[in-house]
């Protein structure tokens, strides 16, 4: 995968039969897959790839229907779809794959792909598995569930690695790990620490049980963590977030103002100021 300055790691994704390759963001903080249709979408940047389903023939779409999807920024609209879909060009394949077929954006200039795959845990409906032209398409992540095919050939994990600059190269593989490619020499199944998963159907989340900055405790006991590799801004509850905004400028000279009307604290901070900050750290 590429990461793209930080706000979102595109990778190869291969839609169509004959197998048609885009570049997609895999985003964990939404739950379903589209495109920019290449015939019919109007209103898409001009600049991105598009999937031209005339050239598949194995396309489906119900055109009298229509879903919508809003974003922290940006949206889409577009058909309830149905195509193969592989992970690799005509292999690992998905013989039929649900997705959104655009038709018009908004507010994506800032999106160099062709699509999304959501990679979020939403339970779909099942009226939405059954009959997803006519129902609305479910999640990915539902349809590999529920996709015998694709349980009997590959386990049900997908791990990301996520670079922290341009430059070096991440990484995202389905169906399992592969130790002896993204782990320390030596590293054995016994070495991979997992955490339980929260109760939380909508994101992927986990118990934090502390968070702290520097010597500074910002939060203790149990407090619900999403891991959402789309987002470039990050949360906090409010208690915790003001014990950090407090810590930054009593100790660090480092002050954060609200701004009216928008929930961001711009801080007025230096590089050099930057560098010399003690690490935000969670434990789970």
């Amino acid at each position: 995968m590429k990461n793209y300055k930080n706000m979102g790691y595109e990778g190869k994704f291969f839609f169509g039969n004959p197998s048609q390759e885009l570049d997609v963001i895999f985003d964990t903080g939404s739950a379903w897959a589209w495109v920019f249709s290449g015939e019919d979408c109007t209103k898409c940047p001009k600049k991105n790839p598009k999937y031209f389903h005339l050239r598949s023939k194995q396309f489906k779409q119900n055109e009298k229907g229509g879903q919508f999807f809003q974003y922290g920024k940006g949206a889409v609209l577009g058909h309830p779809a149905e195509d193969r879909a592989c992970f690799n060009k005509d292999s690992q394949c998905l013989n039929k794959l649900n997705f959104l077929n655009v038709i018009k954006g908004k507010d994506l200039e800032a999106l160099q792909g062709g699509g999304l795959i959501g990679l979020a845990p939403i339970v779909s409906k099942e009226k939405e598995l059954k009959e997803p032209l006519n129902n609305g398409i479910p999640g990915f992540i539902a349809q590999l569930k529920n996709d015998e095919s694709y349980k009997a050939d590959f386990a049900t994990q997908f791990s990301i690695y996520l670079s922290t600059n341009e430059g070096a190269g991440s990484a995202m593989s389905f169906g399992g790990y592969d130790l002896s490619k993204f782990a320390r020499s030596g590293a054995k199944d016994s070495d991979v620490q997992w955490a339980d998963i929260g109760a939380n159907e909508a994101y992927w989340t986990m118990n934090s049980k502390a968070s702290s900055f520097g010597d500074a405790q910002l939060a203790k006991g149990h407090q619900m963590v999403i891991l959402d590799n789309g987002m470039s801004l990050a949360f906090a509850p409010k208690a915790s977030f003001l014990e950090l905004v407090t810590n930054l400028y009593n100790k660090h000279n480092v002050a954060c103002l609200p701004i009216q009307g928008a929930p961001v604290y711009p801080c007025k901070c230096t590089a050099a100021d930057y560098d010399k900050l003690p690490d935000l750290q969670f434990t789970i």
